[in-house]
């Protein structure tokens, strides 16, 4: 069951972008009030993640108020990144922005009890929720929860794919609108059952070339960063694969950068959806939106759940005699 509240796109609620976006694709459209970019001399997106991340919350959450803070967008991005990250976080809590949103996070030697953890919280205890991605794991460089996801009060976002646990006997090809599509990443060994990726197109019963039934497996990207250490993160999972179209080409893409915006504009909608009856503190945030989230299928953790979100943060649903 859903709240028709949710059938929001986002309306009166600021959103933080700190990635490699300056200004958003069509600069007249919308250039917001508050913005800061660090790498003033390069051009509008020189990555293209920005503008990807930029995209996929403007699907879901057009009427948001979008705010840009580049911290990217060179080849000394990783020697700049976490003093840009900081920076970024503090400038966006000093502006007012709702839900700032990083796609890029930080490898630090001493977390969680680092000056910057610090800064971050103080930005927290100003408003600020923040939505982090957790990292994709890359050989003797990143190989655990990245900054500032690793901090408590952020929300920490790790990747799932949906996959077909069944054999099918006639492989669809892949990026046509099909449904179907070789996993993304090479599987580790024995995990020769996961092989086939699902694209989540709606199943009705005896459509599905693999069985009768739908046998769809929502499993740990094999990307994340290892969370050894840290047992309460990710906070949440979300979908992994972003279907980028380049030249009218579908490509699909892949890292928990996508995944943090798709929560992102879960929080938004519950954000905007609440907005003239109370302004919920991250912390809040953080404990409810994991403990109201779904179980994914076929792994531990859990995926956002607006509807179960919204009502745990509403004041009009809480039994004010109930016993805990």
């Amino acid at each position: 069951m859903t709240d028709d509240r949710l059938e929001n796109e986002g309306e009166g609620i600021r959103i933080g972008i700190a990635d490699s976006l300056a200004y958003p694709p069509h600069k007249e459209e919308s250039v917001a009030e508050y913005s800061r970019d660090w790498y003033s001399g390069a051009s509008r997106d020189p990555l293209g993640h920005g503008t990807e991340v930029y995209e996929l919350l403007e699907h879901y959450v057009p009427g948001a108020d979008f705010h840009f803070y580049r911290i990217i967008g060179g080849y000394s991005r990783e020697k700049r990144l976490l003093s840009n990250l900081v920076e970024a976080i503090d400038t966006a809590a000093s502006h007012g922005v709702d839900v700032l949103t990083i796609s890029s996070g930080a490898v630090l030697s001493s977390r969680p009890h680092s000056v910057s953890a610090m800064e971050t919280r103080d930005a927290i205890d100003r408003g600020l929720t923040i939505v982090s991605s957790i990292g994709n794991y890359l050989s003797n460089r990143v190989d655990s929860i990245t900054f500032p996801a690793q901090v408590s009060r952020v929300i920490g976002v790790g990747g799932y794919e949906p996959l077909c646990t069944g054999t099918l006997t006639e492989l669809e090809e892949p990026c046509d609108g099909s449904r179907y599509a070789p996993s993304p990443v090479a599987l580790a060994p024995g995990q020769a059952d996961r092989k086939v990726y699902c694209g989540y197109t709606e199943h009705t019963e005896g459509d599905c070339r693999t069985c009768m039934a739908c046998t769809l497996s929502e499993q740990h990207w094999d990307g994340n960063v290892s969370t050894e250490g840290m047992p309460n993160k990710p906070n949440v999972y979300a979908p992994v694969v972003y279907p980028a179209v380049d030249d009218g080409q579908l490509r699909r893409r892949i890292g928990t950068s996508y995944a943090a915006p798709i929560v992102t504009a879960v929080i938004v909608r519950v954000l905007s959806a609440l907005q003239d009856i109370r302004d919920p503190p991250a912390k809040e945030l953080v404990e409810k939106i994991s403990g109201t989230g779904n179980s994914l299928s076929g792994r531990s953790g859990v995926k956002p759940a607006a509807t179960a979100l919204l009502t745990a943060l509403d004041p009009r649903g809480i039994d004010p005699f109930a016993t805990h």
